[in-house]
């Protein structure tokens, strides 16, 4: 990413989550910007600023918000829109966003990192999940409903964008930030949030069940939530993994195997 010091943020969508991030971000001393494609909903955040009650507190900030290009360009764009918006957003910004800014989805819903990869390429686009929870009471005024964890697939650069999630006081984290401290857990909570952070910050199917299994702990079930998840995001399991599957399973475990994808796939 192109440094001016501090990352320059711009989120897209002044919804609940939106507005959520841009708050806490601009609060921790940060550069943020909003866009949102509803102008009445820009004059009010410019006029008024953002209000923020609920589970942190109350507080009140100015962020600018624009209907429009910003006039500064920004090192991360942070999608909240929903997800039929997903294309829409992305490609107003292809005209004018420097080939150095990274884009992270935040986004519910599925099929936004594909699109977002075939605009801007996969090594500009990060995928991440996010449990908090927020919900808008009027342009520009949000309720913080609940806190929760958000975790940032992208190998290196997510490193700069966790610390400013950090900063800004959310519970953020990336996979090199998992290996060090994880343990044996068979919880659900202990498993399927490492499992998706593994997939997030892979490039292949083969590479997702790495990064899972790197983890430590409960390396099979956390490479078998990984597996599922990155076989249906990158189309099937490569044929070489497939091939030394077949030929160390015994003869009626494979067929077992291969019924539950034909039935299931």
């Amino acid at each position: 990413m192109t440094r001016r010091g501090n990352l320059h943020f711009l989120i897209i969508g002044a919804g609940a989550m939106g507005c959520l991030f841009a708050s806490r971000l601009k609060r921790s001393g940060l550069e943020v910007a909003l866009g949102e494609k509803a102008h009445e909903v820009v004059e009010v955040i410019n006029s008024q600023g953002l209000f923020v009650g609920g589970v942190g507190g109350q507080h009140h900030v100015m962020v600018p918000a624009y209907s429009d290009r910003p006039p500064h360009q920004p090192d991360l764009v942070l999608l909240c829109v929903k997800s039929h918006d997903t294309r829409e957003a992305a490609q107003a910004l292809l005209s004018w966003l420097q080939s150095e800014a990274r884009i992270l989805t935040l986004q519910n819903g599925v099929g936004n990192m594909e699109i977002l990869q075939a605009l801007f390429g996969t090594e500009r686009v990060l995928g991440g999940i996010t449990a908090e929870g927020a919900t808008v009471i009027a342009p520009g005024r949000i309720m913080h409903a609940g806190e929760g964890e958000t975790v940032i697939g992208g190998g290196k650069a997510a490193g700069e964008i966790v610390s400013a999630f950090q900063k800004a006081g959310f519970k953020a984290r990336a996979v090199d930030d998992i290996r060090p401290f994880y343990s044996f857990d068979i919880s659900c909570r202990g498993t399927v949030t490492e499992a998706m952070v593994a997939f997030l910050d892979s490039n292949s199917y083969e590479d997702a069940v790495r990064n899972a299994i790197s983890l430590g702990g409960d390396s099979d079930t956390l490479a078998c939530i990984t597996g599922g998840v990155a076989e249906a995001f990158y189309g099937t399991v490569p044929k070489t993994i497939r091939d030394k599957v077949e030929e160390l399973l015994p003869a009626d475990l494979w067929e077992v195997t291969t019924a539950f994808c034909d039935k299931y796939r």
